[in-house]
């Protein structure tokens, strides 16, 4: 029990801490804004799937709630693209709206959380013949 409260704590510590980077991140003023931005969301992104798998760790989760972990994963994703493209061209402009379609399934997931099942069984329900 003690070795399982001494996890929660440190995994809780290491959550607030990231999130603190990422709102740090957000608000930094110097170097490549745009690239700033970019890794905050990668922090947050990964800051939410972790947070779901710590939470769902030790509390029972509904099905929506543990869908949040998956839309965690569809925005960091796309941004550690979008973040490798800022560091490596830095001659080029950055433009949002040329690469805004590859966050619509993280938009679209977290519009239709509600609907996506979730029953939290990792086998199949069907039969194998």
């Amino acid at each position: 029990m003690l070795a399982n409260s001494f996890i929660l704590i440190l995994a809780v510590l290491g959550l607030f801490q990231a999130l603190f980077i990422s709102i740090y991140l957000l608000g930094l003023k110097k170097g490549n804004r745009t690239s700033n931005i970019l890794l905050a969301f990668i922090l947050l992104g990964l800051t939410i799937r972790v947070a779901k798998s710590v939470i769902g760790y030790y509390i029972p989760l509904e099905g929506w709630q543990r869908n949040i972990g998956i839309a965690g994963t569809l925005l960091s994703g796309p941004c550690l693209w979008f973040y490798g493209i800022s560091i490596l061209e830095k001659n080029k402009s950055f433009s949002v709206t040329h690469y805004l379609p590859h966050l619509v399934p993280f938009f679209l997931f977290v519009l239709l959380i509600p609907i996506v099942p979730s029953e939290g069984e990792f086998e199949t329900s069907g039969t194998m013949d």
